[in-house]
């Protein structure tokens, strides 16, 4: 941004190249990590959107496994991350695992994770700044901020719609005053609290392992491929009504599907508990509250989980709005 305005803004040119920037531009920002958007950022570009992380269930950073749950662990170990991403040609190749002997940059006091064998001591001993746990040689690394671009993948959350909807790393909530001017670490917390998301840990990894086969498959035949949802997007229903939820659930592999309906609660404007008559079924029925008033939004959520390799999900939010 200040490189573009660095060149442009004494031109002709530089009203029209500054509205289609602002058109364009979504921020996605992991923790503001420096004070960029604060000094230039917010000062010069104040019409930039910013799409807000409302909470993490997914594991992608820094000692992940020793946070991640009994059933998730297996996606961090050396074995997994062999089998299902290094051996996958030559982004596998690429991608970075503890002990894999290579350092961003050469000297990098704070890049120690190419090396294997040593204990914390021994790394300080020469002259690492050891700032996160060591793990086995092979093990998962860190994805960084990746979770800010989970809400961009088009799995059928609809994230990058409007920041209110989430995705797979939440969405933008309200937050009470005494909050607001908290750390973005903590408004986080308080989210993961009080927002809570369903376990997206085995789909998003999942999801990692089929693109990188993808890569080393040249027949679709020969790849698991994602679930395919069809049916309405939006419906608008009184108070008590009951609605009949019709949805086309297929394979393009011919998979077995499981199928799964949950209220996305931090969505939905309507903030009572809400759920359909059969939950495993695409073809079920609805009752809206007798409490919801007009404008009341509920979001539901169609999940197709296949039982491929690797298993592979596929999303449908319905968006019920309450009329009168």
């Amino acid at each position: 941004l200040k490189s573009i305005q660095d060149i442009y803004e004494h031109t002709d040119a530089w009203k029209g190249i500054r509205e289609k920037i602002i058109k364009k531009v979504v921020l996605s920002l992991s923790g503001d990590q420096d004070d960029t958007y604060a000094r230039y950022i917010k000062p010069f570009w104040p019409e930039l959107r910013q799409m807000e992380m409302g909470g993490m269930t997914v594991g992608l950073a820094y000692n992940a496994q020793l946070r991640a749950s009994k059933e998730n662990q297996v996606f961090y170990s050396p074995e997994w991350m062999q089998e299902n991403i290094r051996s996958k040609g030559p982004f596998g190749e690429m991608y970075r695992v503890w002990g894999d002997g290579k350092q961003m940059v050469k000297d990098d006091k704070f890049d120690f994770f190419g090396l294997s064998g040593y204990t914390v001591d021994e790394l300080k001993e020469q002259g690492y700044v050891v700032w996160t746990g060591v793990q086995p040689k092979g093990a998962y690394l860190a994805e960084g901020d990746t979770y800010c671009f989970l809400n961009l993948i088009g799995n059928g959350l609809r994230g990058h719609e409007n920041p209110t909807y989430g995705g797979w790393c939440g969405g933008r909530t309200l937050l009470p005053d005494s909050v607001k001017n908290l750390p973005r670490m903590e408004q986080m917390k308080y989210r993961a609290e009080h927002y809570p998301l369903p376990d997206f840990t085995a789909p998003v990894m999942n999801g990692l392992a089929a693109r990188f086969k993808w890569s080393v498959t040249p027949s679709y035949t020969d790849a698991n491929h994602e679930p395919v949802i069809k049916g309405a997007l939006a419906m608008n229903a009184k108070p008590g009504e009951k609605l009949k939820l019709k949805y086309t659930v297929t394979d393009p592999d011919k998979n077995v599907l499981a199928i799964k309906w949950w209220q996305y609660m931090s969505a939905s404007t309507y903030q009572g508990k809400v759920a359909v008559d059969d939950s495993t079924s695409a073809n079920t029925t609805f009752t809206v509250p007798t409490d919801a008033k007009p404008g009341d939004t509920i979001h539901l959520i169609l999940e197709a989980t296949d039982d491929g390799e690797p298993q592979m999900n596929r999303y449908h939010r319905l968006i019920i709005t309450v009329i009168e």
